[in-house]
């Protein structure tokens, strides 16, 4: 995720960008009078139309054949038969009392009936994680009443290996960060006999007693869960609780062009000693990949998802409009925007991207902060082709992703500038500036966020030192490939180099053991981030590169990586920075 210090509510400063989940403190983007790429639309790709009823086209990042462009207003592929429904869509009340490999396969199935469904490369790791890690099925209605109070209504099946005794699933639909003006409600059944559930609020989870299905062996039944939520969307400009974590940028809240849809679904944690308490500057990321069948239905506009999006056909064999089903593998949570418009065809409509395999969006709509006469359209073309080269970029560096939609999307939230999920990245309004030294770093960085934690796992509240760092080297990577050592030199010293005076927190700790924001920002994004490029200096970017590389190749789609696995992959490739990252990590460096 991506921080930015507010200069005030009227404007960002670009030389204030804080590349950080949680630090209050602020962090210089490149200055752009000496330092920066050039800005200009052409020196950033973003010569594409500014029509919005244009589709921007760029240019293909592999030999995969010449771009595929398609009418922006169809940014999802429509299904007039209803070929691609799933069948488990259409008895929920079966598919709860089917077992977790029964759903798994169909999973797999209704992937080999869609063959796009995943990048072609990475085709049999995305089938392997299907076949093995948790499974949701859900339907799904958003509504807004005439009040403008926008609700959401949960009929899900999670099925996945039984714990020996609960399940923790976090959602900000629990959260006591913001203050709707109903409290969620939720309950859940196995076999259709009641479980006791337990939501708290100050957690940001709800516990599941499952009875002790798991027998502590590691030999244990599958668990399928039938659960009901109905919660209200808060809205973004009433009901956030400022500092109180992820629900507080406005990730789950009403912003009424838009409704974002971020840790809305109930997900289980996955990694050990990420089910507590989330501090201030914490995230949520801890999930194991799981294949999601989700069948969403709206009023008005459309919903773009960190899945693949498939219209859904209406009971005339016509898409209606107003529901879709979305569908992911090896995703480790589904987020989502509903952008909630009455003409989805409209002057404010999607711009879609297409190169080879793999389809971008970006949407953005009007907001009060608009400048009267600002080029939105033209700002969206920018931010979907600068997006669409570095996602080519970090495919040709790391590999696909198996996921083969990508969709970047406005949003209002306050005091952070970028947040990922896989498959899905959400701007903040002020920075939705491609052309801007200040949306270029911001964009980067989320993307890299494709690959850690979304791709390689890891727990954002036990090894936050794994993630976020990654994410600023390969955005210093960035910058290095495309403008050279010089302009990757500045952006070191200007958001990555360590703080001066620094801090106090060494960047190994859990992120609850970090004494306040500065120190966890320092820590984290800057003196952890700063060890990885300071050993491509010392040692050579082709070694630290053949490191992270290996990571992917040996983790992608696992359950997550720890600090120490990090270590043991670096001293594998070269002792000598193996040793310098566990220094700088431990704070003895």
């Amino acid at each position: 995720m991506a921080r930015a210090e507010r200069r005030g509510r009227g404007g960002w400063s670009l030389l204030a960008v804080v590349v950080a989940l949680a630090g209050c403190t602020s962090v210089p983007a490149p200055d752009a009078a000496t330092s920066a790429p050039p800005s200009s639309p052409s020196a950033v790709g973003s010569s594409g139309p500014a029509d919005p009823t244009a589709t921007v086209v760029p240019p293909s990042p592999s030999a995969a054949g010449p771009a595929d462009a398609t009418v922006a207003c169809d940014h999802l592929p429509l299904d007039p038969d209803g070929s691609s429904r799933s069948p488990l869509l259409t008895d929920l009340d079966a598919a709860a009392t089917a077992t977790l490999a029964q759903l798994q396969a169909a999973v797999v199935a209704l992937e080999q009936e869609s063959p796009r469904l995943v990048v072609d490369e990475a085709r049999e790791l995305a089938v392997s994680a299907a076949a093995t890690g948790p499974v949701v099925v859900a339907d799904v209605v958003l509504d807004r009443d005439e009040g403008g109070v926008t609700t959401l209504s949960v009929d899900m099946v999670l099925a996945m290996t039984a714990p020996d005794d609960q399940v923790v699933l976090r959602t900000l639909a629990v959260t006591d960060a913001t203050r709707p003006a109903r409290p969620t409600t939720f309950a859940a059944t196995i076999d259709g006999q009641p479980v006791e559930v337990a939501i708290e609020p100050a957690l940001d989870r709800v516990v599941l007693d499952v009875g002790g299905r798991g027998d502590g062996s590691g030999d244990r039944d599958d668990l399928v869960v039938r659960i009901a939520m109905e919660a209200e969307v808060p809205d973004a400009a009433t009901a956030l609780v400022p500092d109180r974590g992820p629900a507080s940028y406005g990730l789950f809240s009403d912003q009424d062009a838009i409704v974002a849809l971020g840790h809305w679904l109930p997900v289980p944690v996955a990694m050990p000693g990420n089910d507590g308490a989330v501090p201030p500057w914490g995230d949520l990321g801890a999930f194991a990949p799981a294949s999601w069948v989700v069948d969403v239905d709206v009023p008005s506009g459309f919903v773009q998802t960190g899945g693949v999006d498939l219209r859904r056909a209406g009971p005339d064999g016509r898409p209606d409009g107003h529901g879709q089903v979305a569908v992911g593998l090896g995703l480790r949570d589904l987020a989502a925007v509903w952008t909630v418009a009455d003409d989805a065809c409209g002057p404010d409509r999607p711009l879609r991207t297409r190169t080879g395999p793999d389809v971008l969006t970006a949407w953005a709509a009007p907001t009060d902060d608009d400048v009267p006469g600002a080029d939105l359209p033209g700002e969206t073309a920018a931010v979907a082709d600068l997006s669409t080269r570095q996602l080519a970029w970090l495919a040709e560096f790391l590999g696909p992703v198996p996921w083969p939609e990508h969709d970047v999307v406005r949003v209002d939230m306050d005091t952070a500038a970028g947040m990922e999920f896989p498959g899905l990245v959400m701007v903040d309004t002020d920075f939705w500036n491609a052309r801007g030294e200040a949306g270029e770093y911001v964009l980067i960085h989320e993307w890299a966020h494709q690959y850690f934690h979304a791709l390689v796992g890891n727990g954002s509240l036990s090894d936050p030192v794994v993630d976020e760092p990654l994410a600023q080297y390969l955005s210093w990577r960035w910058y290095l490939a495309q403008y050279g050592q010089a302009v990757a030199d500045s952006v070191a010293a200007n958001a990555i180099a360590p703080p001066d005076p620094p801090p106090l927190d060494p960047p190994g700790l859990s992120a609850g053991a970090f004494r306040d924001h500065a120190n966890y920002s320092g820590a984290v994004y800057r003196v952890a981030a700063d060890a990885w490029v300071t050993a491509a200096d010392e040692h050579g970017v082709e070694v630290v590169d053949e490191i992270v590389q290996s990571l992917v190749d040996r983790y992608a789609l696992g359950d997550g990586v720890t600090e120490v696995d990090v270590v043991a992959v670096a001293n594998a490739v070269d002792p000598a920075v193996g040793a310098d990252l566990a220094a700088a990590f431990s704070g003895t460096g």
